[in-house]
């Protein structure tokens, strides 16, 4: 497939596009339903735009209807959160946002942009026709019937949204020293980036591969490791790359801290399985005298609200563990605070990057991953030991602790 025109990428913002992109698609094995679409896709893509026109003037005329926020007259930086609730702590910790210059906006939630400005009708509608345009001209591009089918299953709401956000980000570019810092969402980045607003992305997660015709154009990219850094390098991004930075621990305890995913719903083992090596890991560190730490996940603390409505599922491990001599960390500090010599997480966990740049042995507790992901960028597999298969190397670090310094050397070059 050709490159896409930078004024296009827009069109092509959605996981399962890119996702296609990175793969490939066998074009001799397609769906009757994409092929039928592919033969009348300007027809359909005709009604969408009519239909996204609508879409667009319901966005206007509801803006009316949210109160406005009269607090972002002496702000610059627009923050774009996940509505998770901590995606957006590394753009205030780790790249020092100031919060009290900033209003922070969740990016999938319509109404929370329309709270802090209103956009201009003229504007806006001017937007939609050039979207549209776009729109026609990503349609045209060599691509796979399946791609076709997806663009115009989505083209209903990409267009109407990028040429609202577009729209909404044009009230703030009257001042050149706005910058959007977001942590999640590329069609949110997309329309920061045509508004000509200065845009940063803050990965509050592991990378996974993506494809540099759906990839924004950001002017800064904060990624965790330099595996990260190198794989958008060598794929083509042409911004400034910036790995977080971390402080290595002055000294280390006789502490491990396990930090633990949110659900095992998605992994393959029984929980019975799980706790069969919780047990035994857990037994293994005690019997050396070591003092354990869990941290659950930050989505777990969240309001029951949230976690229906995302459809989130929840191991309680406070529950799970009622019979281990373990503690519970409450804070985001625990590794400057504790100094452990050991980080057991699980595959992708930035948990498990973060400990090696800290001069931590990371242990990925392999019983946590159901499969290795084919979208994994950082090397887990050669950044960390792994239990249970490791674990005659991590008893003999702990008998000769001269090996220590060895292993995060091996483990980091």
């Amino acid at each position: 497939m050709n490159s896409v025109p930078n004024d296009q990428k827009w069109v092509f913002a959605n996981r399962d596009i890119e996702i296609i992109f990175i793969n490939g698609c066998d074009r001799n094995n397609i769906l009757w339903i994409d092929a039928f679409f592919h033969k009348i896709r300007n027809i359909v893509a005709l009604l969408i735009c009519i239909l996204a026109i609508f879409r667009v003037l319901f966005f206007y005329f509801k803006q009316f209807s949210v109160n406005l926020n009269n607090t972002n007259h002496n702000i610059d930086s627009i923050v774009l959160d996940s509505g998770r609730g901590y995606g957006v702590n590394n753009i205030y910790n780790k790249i020092n946002v100031n919060i009290d210059n900033s209003i922070e906006i969740e990016s999938f939630n319509i109404d929370s942009f329309m709270t802090y400005s209103r956009v201009g009708l003229f504007l806006l509608l001017s937007n939609v026709v050039d979207s549209i345009f776009c729109y026609f001209k990503a349609l045209q591009i060599d691509t796979s019937k399946k791609v076709v089918f997806l663009l115009l299953k989505n083209g209903l709401s990409s267009i109407s949204v990028y040429s609202y956000l577009r729209t909404y980000f044009h009230t703030f570019n009257d001042n050149s020293n706005y910058t959007t810092y977001i942590d999640a969402g590329t069609l949110q980045s997309h329309a920061s980036i045509s508004a000509g607003i200065r845009t940063v992305c803050a990965y509050h997660g592991l990378i996974g591969k993506v494809h540099i015709n759906c990839f924004p154009e950001y002017d800064s990219i904060y990624v965790y490791s330099k595996d990260e850094k190198e794989y958008l390098l060598n794929l083509g991004v042409d911004s400034n790359i910036f790995v977080y930075k971390s402080t290595k621990l002055k000294c280390r305890n006789k502490v491990v801290i396990f930090y633990m995913p949110l659900s095992i719903c998605d992994i393959s083992f029984s929980m019975d399985r799980v706790m069969v090596e919780m047990d035994r890991i857990i037994n293994f560190f005690n019997s050396k005298s070591y003092k354990i730490y869990v941290k659950t996940h930050p989505l777990s603390i969240l309001s029951a609200k949230f976690i229906k409505k995302h459809k989130l599922s929840l191991t309680n491990w406070k529950e799970k563990l009622s019979d281990y001599n373990v503690y519970y960390l409450n804070d985001s500090n625990g590794i400057n605070r504790l100094g452990p010599s050991f980080i057991v997480g699980q595959w992708g966990s930035t948990t498990i990057c973060e400990a090696l740049d800290f001069g931590v042995i990371p242990i990925n507790f392999s019983i946590f991953t159901s499969n290795k992901s084919l979208f994994d960028v950082y090397p887990t597999d050669k950044r960390s030991l792994s239990w249970p298969l490791d674990a005659e190397i991590i008893n003999n670090i702990l008998l000769e602790g001269e090996l220590y310094d060895d292993v995060i050397n091996s483990l980091y070059n």
